[in-house]
Parts: C-alpha cells; structure tokens; sequence
C-alpha cells in the first residue's frame, strides 16, 4: 500500500502519528526554508567592476597650449578680441600643455565630417575596449549588455550599434546608447547596465563613456559659446561590470550605492549646457555663467541622498543633534552642520569640468586640497574628457593612491580589499593610462615657472 507524507505524519500508514506541536514546527521551519529561498532569488546580484580603461590617445594628438594658439590664430576664424578672449580661458581653465584632440582640429579648413566623428570615436572608445578585453580575458561574446553614452555626436546607426558590429557580439545583447546627458552621463550609464544586470543574471556589461569633440567646434563670436572650445578635450573610458559570483574575487570594485538627481524643473538648471544656434545661425554648445553654483547645488541635492547610505554613524549623529538644536530649541544662532564627506569614502571623484568647477565643489563640500589633488591632476593632464573625466581621476587614484573606497554620485568600494583584508598594489595599468600625470606640487610649480 502507498500513502502520502500527510497520512504518514497523521498516523495515516498505520504508524504513530508525529505529536503536533513537532508537526507544527516542521511546518514553520519548512515555511521560513521558502520565505529565505523566495527572499535570495528576488534579492539583486551584486554589481561588481571588474575592471575599467581610461583611454589615453596617441601622442600624435598631444598638442601644447602654444600650438593651440597658433593653431586658433591660424584658422582666421576668430577677431582679435575673441581670439584674446579664448587665450585667457585657456591659461586659466587649469588645463595643462600636453592635452589632446584630433589632428584634423590643427589644420584648416577643419574637418568635422561624420566620418571623422566616428573615426574619433573609434580611435578612443574601441581602443580602448579592445584593450580592456584584453586585460580581463573576457570574449565579447560573453558580453550580455552594453551602453554607450555621447552627449553631442549621435549619429546613424548608433554608437553601441558601432560597438556591437565591431566585436562581432551575439544578438541577444541587450544595448542602449544614451545623448544628451552631458558630463553628468556616465554614472547614469552605469546605473542603466546595473538595471539591466538585474534582469539578465551571470553576465558581463560593457559601459562605454566618451564624448566625440570633433563635431563640438564653434566659430562664432558669442563668448558663452567659445569657452567649450577651450575646455573639452579627447578622451573616453571603458568599464566592464558584471553580476557573475565567480568573478567577484578578481573584482576591482563592488557597486554599494548608486543615487540619480534630476534637477531639469529647475530653468537654471535646465539651460546651464545647452546645444544650439547663435544668432548668425552658427551651431555650438553654450555654457552658463552660473554653471559651477549650479552643479555644486545639484551635488547637495545628490548627497543629501547619498550621505545618509555613506556617512558613518558618528557623521549622522553630529547632523541630527545639531538639528534638533536648531528646529526644537530654536537655536538661531547655530548654522546648519555640513558632514563631512571625506570620512565616506577614502577617495572623492570630482568631475574635470575646469578649475572653476573643481573650485565651486571643494568650497560647497570644503574639501581638503589633497582630496581634491586627484581631478586636478587629471585637468592639468587631460582637460575636460567630459563624461569620461570620473574614470581619469580614479587612474590617478591607483596610480598614486592606490585601490580603496571612492564616491562620486554613485559608491564603489574596493572588492579586493572587502574579500582579502586589505587593499590591492596600484594598478600597472592604470601608470600607462594616466601617463606623466603631475603632483598638486609639480601643478603649482609648472605654473609658477611659466608665470
């Protein structure tokens, strides 16, 4: 005869039934094994960096503040006054005389065909793809998703298009390309290939940040519009994720936290960057005045929702004793506490946008010089690389610094150094990346000697 394990347990088979307070607990125990097996397969795969390129262009493309001078003084594009004008930003922007940009930029007529868009593209962004697959070992047919991010150049078919015929990947991957984001752009990429990680399990994400400048020229005269003429420089990064427990250990990084503001209600906000035609129907990109106050303000707003995932306990409990101080004792007198970051996270990325912007963060956050050192260096080194600039400053912090907790507007921490006990040596790649990249010492020394 054949009985059911409900008949068994009930004394169904003819044997003594198990007492109900066991048969009760078998069945909670049997019920919380399903809640644990439920709760771990909806719980999100953590995101790990296994690795990331910070591409560094052929030194043919290196040009030095003086053939930048003459390379704009040459062009007969520009009167005196706005020639003199971009010069002055130029020694002041804090960028350094061994940047980069395509050669077609120094000779004139300048070709800023779609051609040479996607050339530019190709020489920074594939190189450095194909370098980083190199470095890991991982096919491009294991690559699961892929985005790519280029604010102004967008053309047709598409940069992740361009990305996914080179390497030849299966059809299954998911992509995106992401325009119009400015430099703000990477972190949301990232954000994207975290979402879609979540959806597609044991795979890799290829992130790729760039912004093309040879289609960025502008040969107008209105000075809101020349200034990106000076700051923006070549450059592009390439980050491999991925959600695959076995590559964790090998990881450079884990992803903790990830915030996005958006603050496009806000006019000023909205119009601090914007593409469009001046009033001789010349096209260009133009930068608002109030642009480092509102990209600190937008950072506060970001940090407000970070902070509290990042800060240590002692930061929060200073924050809130001083807030109820002043809420509910009415303490007038006391000025609202700013935490202090730097006791987040052992590295603070800060983005190249020009020393006016590294200025406006440092005081909006008062940030020390040496956390600060690190986007710097990399202005001094490579200009504004626009949405690529985070991964720039984070060589350098390898280079120099060595691997450890960073924080942007998202929360890496050292993968290697949660799962052995202590950081890892700098990356000898990362040395290549950033190449002759100077101290804050060697900065204010080259600087005075050429004043």
């Amino acid at each position: 005869m054949e009985f059911s394990l409900w008949e068994y347990l009930c004394g169904g088979g003819g044997g003594q039934a198990l007492p109900w307070p066991a048969l009760a607990l078998a069945a909670a125990v049997a019920l919380a094994l399903a809640a644990l097996a439920f709760a771990a397969g909806r719980r999100q795969a953590p995101v790990y960096l296994l690795d990331f390129v910070a591409a560094r262009p052929d030194d043919s493309w290196s040009h030095s503040r003086a053939q930048i001078e003459a390379a704009g003084e040459a062009s007969k594009f520009f009167s005196q006054e706005t020639f003199d004008f971009q010069r002055k930003v130029l020694y002041a922007s804090g960028l350094g005389n061994e940047t980069y940009s395509p050669d077609w930029l120094h000779s004139f007529p300048q070709d800023t065909s779609i051609a040479k868009g996607r050339l530019e593209f190709s020489m920074l962004a594939l190189t450095a793809t194909r370098e980083l697959f190199e470095r890991t070992g991982v096919s491009p047919a294991d690559v699961g998703v892929v985005v790519v991010n280029s604010s102004v150049f967008c053309p047709t078919p598409s940069l992740a298009a361009m990305v996914m015929n080179h390497f030849k990947m299966a059809p299954d991957t998911i992509h995106f390309n992401l325009g119009g984001m400015g430099c703000a752009a990477s972190p949301i990429a990232i954000d994207c290939a975290r979402q879609a990680l979540a959806v597609k399990r044991n795979t890799y994400a290829l992130v790729l940040s760039t912004e093309v400048i040879t289609q960025g020229v502008y040969t107008g005269t209105q000075r809101s519009m020349l200034v990106p003429n000076v700051l923006f420089r070549s450059g592009g990064a390439a980050m491999l994720l991925t959600n695959k427990p076995s590559e964790a250990r090998r990881s450079k990084y884990v992803l903790r936290h990830l915030v996005r503001t958006a603050v496009m209600a806000d006019d000023a906000a909205y119009g601090a960057a914007v593409e469009m035609e001046d009033d001789a129907g010349i096209k260009g990109i133009k930068l608002s005045r109030e642009l480092p106050r509102i990209a600190a303000s937008a950072l506060q707003l970001n940090l407000a929702q970070l902070g509290p995932k990042v800060l240590p306990w002692s930061e929060k409990l200073r924050f809130a004793a001083n807030w109820s101080a002043r809420r509910l004792l009415r303490r007038a007198d006391l000025k609202p506490y700013r935490p202090d970051l730097q006791k987040a996270a052992a590295h603070i990325c800060i983005h190249t946008g020009g020393k006016a912007v590294i200025d406006g963060i440092k005081g909006e956050l008062s940030l020390s010089d040496a956390t600060c050192e690190p986007s710097r260096a990399a202005l001094y080194r490579y200009g504004n690389t626009s949405s690529s600039s985070l991964w720039y400053v984070l060589s350098y912090i390898e280079s120099f610094r060595g691997s450890a907790a960073a924080t942007a507007c998202c929360s890496w921490r050292s993968a290697r150094a949660s799962s052995r006990g202590a950081a890892p040596a700098p990356a000898p790649a990362a040395d290549k990346a950033m190449g002759r990249v100077p101290s804050l010492a060697d900065i204010a020394r080259r600087e005075k000697d050429q004043a």
